[in-house]
């Protein structure tokens, strides 16, 4: 389950980056000083990219773990990386502590 709603959540950011990009943005409000709307483009960009990276590195630790992914039970993504323990001992650990980043910036 933690797998299939991470992946879940991986699609819905992607659709949602490639819609943002055809439709315009409403403006920021004009009281904003400089540094919080620097400020606000830095977090929005960091929750994106973070909400790319997290299920992104999830399924590819559970690739160099020898693990398959499946989707709700509906069926497998392929394996593209070779099992290599070293490198799963290494993402997955990104994984755990890029998500409590996220939360962390969320919060």
């Amino acid at each position: 389950l933690h797998k299939s709603i991470g992946l879940l959540v991986l699609f819905l950011v992607a659709f949602r980056f490639a819609w943002n990009r055809l439709r315009e943005r409403p403006p920021l409000p004009a009281t904003q000083t400089p540094a919080e709307r620097l400020a606000v483009r830095v977090a929005h960009g960091s929750l994106y990219a973070l909400m790319l990276l997290v299920p992104l590195l999830g399924w590819t630790a559970s690739m160099t773990y020898g693990a398959k992914t499946r989707f709700f039970g509906l069926f497998e993504l392929p394996v593209w990386l070779q099992k290599d323990l070293d490198w799963a001992n290494l993402l997955q650990p990104a994984h755990i502590w890029l998500a409590w980043a996220m939360l962390a910036l969320v919060g």
